[in-house]
């Protein structure tokens, strides 16, 4: 347990690392181009913001889940993203700077959704309510140093020193493998524990939501004729969620803490199925 508290407490630093090695692949011109072909955003936001919930309650009601797991399973899918998602895209090497962007204006747009959407959760499953609110300042000030910031100064090395930092970008991206390594590993090593109690219910429900939305962000991308890159991205984001979030949601908003336990629970599909995903696509690229 200690290594995992070791490890566990190392992921805020280690995502900082994975962001700033994202930078030193982006330029301005890859943001530039998100925003002049809007497409790609408005079909990701799409998945994550409409499509994702949706999905949620159909989990919920298909696998007759019980009022306290339906309502974290709501939860969940209502936090999007977030710096892993950013992370998977990087090593899947999908549109980074669409999934950066993506990571930005869903952790924007979730601070309305999120409540209005868990209180009809809580109201439908649970028959209550709950005074929430995700703090504005504390979200936008965690986005900034987990994600803005640490990309910015990557690109600002990119511009000012291009040679030099494409001999250092591959040895970062073997070191955002190693980072990712060492943020999966904690969950893996507590999976006996994670489970327990949720092999015959919540398991199959989430290893199907997380399956039913990463192939939601694929077929929306193919739909829309979105290059491989935006279509990886698209598959990644709408599948990952951010669990941290989830975690914060339930048990700091909301105080009930058995709400969280779908997040828990889904980081491990969530992990795998991405994972599989990664090595299909860098495989397919060859």
């Amino acid at each position: 347990m200690d290594l995992l508290s070791s490890l566990s407490q190392f992921i805020p630093l280690g995502l900082i690392i994975i962001m700033f090695g994202m930078g030193l692949s982006l330029t301005v011109a890859d943001f530039k181009r998100v925003i002049t072909l809007p497409t790609a955003s408005l079909a990701g936001l799409g998945g994550q913001m409409i499509a994702l919930p949706l999905i949620g309650w159909l989990t919920a009601i298909l696998f007759q889940l019980e009022g306290q797991t339906a309502v974290g399973v709501i939860i969940l899918v209502c936090c999007a993203g977030g710096a892993t998602s950013n992370l998977f895209s990087y090593l899947a090497k999908a549109d980074t700077a669409l999934s950066v962007t993506l990571t930005a204006a869903s952790s924007c747009i979730t601070i309305v959704t999120l409540p209005i959407i868990v209180n009809l959760a809580l109201r439908h499953f649970m028959g209550t309510e709950a005074e929430l609110s995700l703090p504005v300042g504390q979200t936008i000030k965690t986005l900034a140093t987990m994600t803005v910031i640490p990309v910015i100064v990557g690109m600002i090395l990119y511009a000012r020193f291009p040679k030099q930092v494409a001999q250092l970008e591959p040895w970062v991206r073997k070191l955002s493998l190693l980072v990712l390594g060492l943020i999966v590993l904690p969950t893996l090593l507590n999976a006996p524990n994670t489970v327990a109690g949720h092999l015959t219910t919540l398991v199959p429900a989430l290893f199907f939501l997380n399956i039913v939305s990463m192939l939601c962000g694929h077929v929306i991308a193919k739909a829309l004729s979105l290059n491989r890159a935006q279509t990886g991205t698209l598959t990644i984001e709408v599948g990952v969620q951010n669990v941290v979030t989830a975690f914060f949601v339930a048990a700091n908003l909301i105080g009930d803490a058995s709400l969280s336990a779908p997040a828990a629970v889904y980081a491990i599909p969530m992990v795998l199925n991405v994972v599989l995903y990664i090595l299909w696509a860098r495989r397919a690229e060859r």
